[in-house]
């Protein structure tokens, strides 16, 4: 067995762990169920519960860093998140567990869906005034604003619930306007009520470094974001490193943030023109989004999870072998229909 030193914390894990124990991987897992619970949900949804691992964390409320055991504090080298950040009712919240959770020189690596390919496509773009908000009346858990987009706006194409930049298919709403009346008109903000699990941040790699430029620049968050790719298939990647980015000269930063608001606009032309056919004009190939404000030296990361996390080999010397077991991801991110029907209630 490989000597794998980093210590990773995987939140998330679910049936297709990126860094398993197995594997040898020093891996702490955090999951909102137990092994035994977990393996009872995904039961008969085509997925092999055989993979999930055993549950160091349970985390059901609160901050994440005081579910973690306390002597786990400060002592993990490596994040990784994939396809959770989005379901985060307070995200400033997250990303301030990862800065106590983590070391000094610790990363985090987020697997994140765009939206314009998969059912959040139209939802309203999340923007830095939805971040602050939830942060600021302390969200726990999801409203009537998130409830209501998942239930009245999830759309599908051709069936699917994610497609990549060449899908032609006719969108179609996954439920009808009676059930989503019903569901928010059945919702009760009662801290006992059972917790129930939605995307509630809608983002693009463009919106992403936007988002985070702005609540470093404001000090709420001590991450920079060191590279975010291009969106590949339904899904783009992110790389966080310690130390809030700030940007001193007024001018400099205004002119960063007018032109990630224009990266989203040439974004959004990509979904109109999937969705609506295209413009009279053509429309313009949506440019890489990479934050060029890191270590000169830093290679850019393409869009596939397995060069990601390459970069995290390339920094990050003790996880030399963790872009072996990036692969392992693809499965899990592929939409199941069925899981999705039985996550959601539905048959």
């Amino acid at each position: 067995m490989s000597t794998r030193q980093s210590r990773i914390i995987e939140v998330g894990a679910g049936y297709n762990p990126i860094a398993p124990k197995s594997d040898g991987w020093l891996t702490h897992v955090v999951d909102h169920a137990d092994q035994p619970t977990l393996r009872e949900k995904y039961a008969g949804a085509d997925v092999d519960v055989n993979r999930i691992e055993s549950v160091d964390t349970v985390w059901h409320d609160g901050p994440l860093d005081q579910a973690v055991a306390p002597e786990w504090i400060g002592r993990f080298d490596t994040m990784i998140a994939s396809h959770v950040l989005e379901h985060m009712p307070d995200m400033i919240t997250f990303l301030r567990s990862a800065e106590r959770l983590l070391r000094p020189d610790g990363v985090i690596a987020l697997a994140l869906p765009d939206r314009r390919f998969c059912f959040d496509c139209l939802k309203p773009a999340t923007t830095t005034g939805d971040i602050l908000e939830a942060h600021r009346v302390g969200r726990v858990r999801h409203g009537v604003r998130t409830v209501w987009a998942h239930m009245a706006y999830s759309t599908g194409v051709d069936g699917g619930l994610a497609w990549n930049s060449h899908a032609t298919g006719t969108p179609r709403f996954l439920d009808t306007f009676g059930s989503a009346h019903a569901m928010v008109t059945e919702l009760k903000d009662d801290p006992s009520a059972p917790y129930v699990d939605f995307h509630c941040w809608y983002l693009t790699p463009a919106s992403f470094a936007l988002i985070m430029l702005e609540l470093s620049q404001m000090g709420l968050v001590d991450w920079r974001l060191e590279s975010v790719s291009p969106t590949e298939g339904f899904e783009f990647f992110a790389f966080l490193r310690r130390g809030g980015l700030q940007i001193a000269d007024a001018e400099s930063l205004q002119e960063r943030r007018m032109q990630l608001m224009m990266d989203q606009l040439r974004e959004q032309r990509v979904l109109i023109d999937l969705l609506c056919g295209p413009t009279a004009a053509p429309a313009m190939p949506t440019p890489p989004v990479m934050e060029k404000v890191g270590d000169p030296e830093m290679k850019e990361v393409s869009g596939k999870l397995d060069r990601l996390l390459g970069m995290i080999e390339a920094q990050e010397p003790r996880m030399h072998e963790i872009a072996h077991s990036a692969l392992l991801i693809r499965a899990a991110l592929t939409p199941v229909q069925k899981v999705w029907h039985r996550l959601t209630g539905r048959r």
